[in-house]
């Protein structure tokens, strides 16, 4: 089925409220883990570009490089403003540190949340090393092998045992 130009559009699926959540956990650095959920404000943000930032000065100091995986499954929509200072800062970030390219997984499934991310690697342009994939089990493989291939040892917790 078409969908005309005027025809009303969803804008937000409908999804259960829950509060907001931001967690930082830096126990297994140069691996960075974050999870958010729901609509983040712009207090939070700072939150986390502080936290990249300082443990990114961190790892180009040692020559390390730095992989974050972040949960965003039961994230919300952010507003315009959160999405103007993800897009500033992305956009004011180096491309690559001393111990490489740093390097995202983002955990989504909401499809406008994906696209969100999508939204942001485009007007950034600086996509590429950023990945959104489903499940955690495809970013702690993702991690795994970004570390492998930096001949970088891998975190305790990405390890199969």
């Amino acid at each position: 089925m078409a969908v005309a130009a005027t025809s009303p559009m969803i804008t937000q699926l409908e999804s259960p409220h829950c509060e907001v959540a931001l967690e930082l956990i830096d126990d297994h650095f140069p691996l960075l883990l974050v999870r958010w959920a729901g609509r983040l404000q712009a207090q939070h943000v700072l939150k986390l570009i502080r936290f990249c930032d300082v443990h990114g000065a961190v790892a180009a100091s040692e020559g390390r490089r730095l992989v974050l995986i972040l949960d965003a499954r039961e994230a919300a929509l952010p507003n315009s403003l959160v999405r103007d200072m993800l897009i500033d800062w992305l956009s004011d970030r180096p491309r690559t540190n001393a111990g490489g390219k740093p390097r995202s997984y983002v955990i989504a499934t909401d499809p406008l949340i994906r696209g969100v991310v999508a939204s942001l690697k485009w007007a950034t342009g600086r996509g590429e090393g950023i990945q959104v994939v489903k499940t955690l089990e495809q970013a702690i493989a993702g991690a795994r092998e970004t570390f492998e291939a930096s001949g970088v040892e891998v975190p305790e917790i990405l390890r199969d045992e």
